[in-house]
């Protein structure tokens, strides 16, 4: 309690000359997580479950990423789906914020979607896939490098080190970016069979 979490790891990532993104997931509060709780009248459970209604969530929703844009100066905003049940002149709100901060610190951003905006401003993001074929102008795949699970969990299942190269080139080949997602251990440890197919793609990106 207490710390700035995301700037903590902002400040780590920098520091090793990586980009610093952020994933949100926050569209969905108000449109799916809690659709089944029961109505509360307590205002915070209200905010918890989803239940402000609509002029308020689609409001949150935008507060919440410029927090982060002004907080933190992303490099690359990752939203997961269902963008389309947010409010267009909010979807629009948070691309102008952005951009337009993006122009006053002289760098350059990217902010991807599943849904609800289109590849004339934003880079389109397949999860666990991508096209057959090249497609244009730029996608991005998220993954990860287990086939089971985007978190560490007892006997977790990994990807074979050449299954994850063969996508990997895949993906680039027909214009594709890989977003590799790794699941540390809950003390921050990253297990060695992941350390082992992060080195082998080290070696091929050296080689």
């Amino acid at each position: 309690p207490g710390l700035d979490l995301v700037g903590l790891h902002a400040e780590a990532i920098r520091a090793q000359g990586l980009k610093f993104m952020v994933s949100m997931h926050h569209a969905y509060n108000f449109t799916g997580y809690y659709d089944n709780v029961p109505a509360q009248s307590d205002p915070s459970l209200q905010k918890l479950y989803g239940q402000l209604g609509a002029e308020a969530e689609n409001q949150l929703w935008y507060d919440k990423l410029a927090e982060l844009i002004d907080g933190y100066q992303p490099d690359l905003i990752w939203q997961d789906f269902n963008l389309t049940q947010v409010d267009e002149q909010q979807r629009l709100n948070f691309l102008a914020y952005y951009y337009n901060q993006a122009l006053a610190w002289n760098k350059n951003v990217v902010a991807t979607y599943k849904d609800g905006f289109n590849d004339n401003g934003e880079v389109f993001d397949y999860e666990r896939g991508g096209p057959g074929d090249l497609r244009f102008p730029y996608w991005l795949t998220d993954d990860s490098i287990s086939s089971s699970s985007w978190c560490y969990t007892e006997g977790i299942g990994y990807y074979s080190q050449a299954a994850m190269l063969h996508a990997f080139i895949d993906r680039v080949s027909k214009g594709g970016n890989l977003l590799l997602n790794i699941a540390p251990m809950a003390d921050g440890t990253i297990p060695e069979e992941q350390q082992a197919i992060l080195r082998g793609f080290g070696d091929y990106l050296g080689r």
